[in-house]
């Protein structure tokens, strides 16, 4: 028996004996090989490290049960397992599984021979991923944006099970924990193949840390995963003045104002929205400083 991946996988052999003719030893016999009838294993799903039920073919001989005939097995995913198993009185040959701690899908082929000519019937199964025990948050942390904004980048995480496999279709809830602000989805499911599940972030008006924060319903005693970004509140605009402004009481090139406010020359145009007509001094108090703006 060859093993060029034993650790996702372990195989119980079954013995068996040589092929061979008595009757008529130069007769050239018809020999196939085909999935058992009954309960031959194929397409199973199971957690890692489950037992699965034997995979079973049928060698036939002139369409006779062939017993002793050597049946060559070969374990495909990421790597390759082989082996040999023998088959019985009622040409039955058999592969036990028990599956390894890596979760996927596996596809093992029975063949007649080790060419790759030799008659070969094909199986498929699934080892699922064990109950989810981590949280871990993945990419998303630290940005920076202005006030108000909405981040670039998602906030992601990912939910494993006790072997490090990626778990889908697991909620996680999404909440604000500090600084406000809202996000795109308050509960998402992981997705496949990764385990991944996000959200986005739009930050608060306040200046500073704003905190995010993620857990699962199915992780009662497990640490939340917290992003926290950054929210710059941007500088107040510049007014440049000209001829027809003033600061009160005097005079200056240009002063610094609050939003809201829109000047438009020669209209002058107050925060509430209503225009000073022409020929009128009007006085605009923003942030305590007095702008007299004649029109």
């Amino acid at each position: 028996m060859r093993h060029l991946a034993p650790s996702f996988l372990a195989i119980a052999l079954v013995a068996g004996i040589a092929c061979s003719d008595d009757k008529n030893p130069a007769a050239v016999a018809v020999i196939t090989i085909e999935k058992a009838p009954d309960n031959n294993g194929d397409m199973q799903r199971d957690t890692v490290l489950s037992t699965l039920a034997p995979l079973r073919v049928l060698v036939l001989r002139d369409g006779a049960p062939a017993s002793g005939a050597q049946v060559y097995w070969t374990i495909a995913r990421d790597s390759i397992l082989e082996t040999t198993t023998t088959t019985d009185a009622t040409g039955t040959a058999s592969l036990p599984l028990t599956l390894g701690a890596k979760a996927g899908d596996f596809r093992a082929e029975a063949a007649l021979g080790p060419t790759v000519n030799a008659r070969r019937v094909n199986f498929a199964f699934t080892a699922l991923p064990g109950l989810p025990v981590e949280l871990r948050r993945i990419s998303g942390e630290g940005q920076s944006d202005t006030s108000m904004a909405q981040l670039s980048i998602d906030y992601v995480v990912q939910i494993l099970d006790g072997h490090g496999n990626p778990m889908p279709d697991i909620v996680v809830d999404w909440a604000i924990a500090a600084g406000g602000g809202s996000i795109s989805q308050a509960q998402s499911l992981t997705t496949a193949p990764f385990g991944y599940a996000r959200t986005r972030h739009t930050l608060g008006a306040a200046a500073g840390e704003q905190t995010v924060m993620a857990s699962v319903p199915a992780l009662p005693g497990a640490q939340p995963a917290m992003f926290t970004s950054i929210a710059v509140v941007p500088p107040p605009p510049v007014v440049r003045l000209t001829s027809r402004w003033l600061l009160s009481p005097t005079a200056a090139e240009k002063v610094v104002v609050p939003l809201p406010v829109t000047v438009r020359l020669p209209t002058c145009v107050l925060p509430a929205g209503t225009p000073a007509s022409a020929g009128e001094t009007t006085t605009i108090a923003l942030g305590g400083i007095l702008l007299n703006c004649f029109v």
